[in-house]
């Protein structure tokens, strides 16, 4: 659509309000796993990389987030033994990210959840009980939702300046601190919530963009399909 010229970049911060990164992992409790070290967890309930694989977007965050960890460690062949063991330890597939937590929260099926890490937090405050620890990688991907203003459907619809004003208010202090108690990471100022640091690579600097990503691991026959098919997935 920024091709196309039916969105233009006339917000600040990127066009988003919030960010947030994959991999944050709860780990059961008494035994939580080491997420994002040497060894991949003994079971994973990783639907979030592993249901309908190439064109979910979830799917894909997990998975890029993994492969940039491992990197970091010993290069591409590094990546590509720590992807295939994390395949090969995933004792479910669920159809969607709902049913993974639930799979994971309430069957009891599983070592390691990897999810966002808003929704890692709040499953473990509203949720847990107590039952689960947050175990928090080294390092992640950057993901930061998109918000934008589409020029032809606002002037189609006459809703420019109430469209225009939204976008504004997500980038004020009230909204930002909305954002902040649900465990995004606000934009316009360093979060305050106890949220630990960690270092974040992006797409565009860890994989060369979307397109680069797309063609060396999500493609038919790519490095996520050779990976898979290898753990029997």
């Amino acid at each position: 659509m920024l091709e196309d010229g039916k969105v233009e970049r006339r917000l600040s911060h990127q066009m988003h309000d919030g960010t947030r990164a994959i991999a944050f992992t709860p780990g059961r409790e008494p035994a939580p796993a080491q997420a994002c070290g040497d060894r991949a967890p003994a079971e994973v309930p990783l639907d979030q990389v592993l249901r309908c694989l190439r064109p979910a977007g979830g799917a894909h965050w997990s998975y890029l987030a993994a492969w940039s960890h491992a990197r970091r460690q010993g290069g591409e062949q590094s990546a590509r033994a720590f992807i295939g063991e994390l395949f090969a330890h995933v004792p479910v597939l669920d159809s969607g990210a709902r049913g993974s937590t639930m799979t994971f929260a309430e069957r009891d099926m599983g070592d390691v959840l990897i999810a966002w890490e808003s929704e890692a937090r709040l499953l473990s405050e509203k949720v847990g009980g107590g039952r689960f620890e947050i175990v928090v990688p080294p390092d992640s991907i950057l993901t930061a939702p998109q918000v934008a203003l589409v020029e032809s459907n606002v002037d189609k619809h006459g809703t420019r300046a109430v469209a225009q004003a939204y976008l504004e208010h997500l980038f004020t202090r009230e909204a930002q601190a909305i954002a902040e108690r649900h465990f995004y990471r606000p934009t316009t100022r360093p979060a305050a919530i106890g949220l630990p640091p960690w270092e974040l690579d992006t797409v565009e600097g860890a994989f060369e963009g979307w397109n680069a990503a797309q063609q060396a691991h999500f493609a038919e026959g790519a490095l996520f399909d050779q990976l898979s098919i290898a753990a029997g997935r």
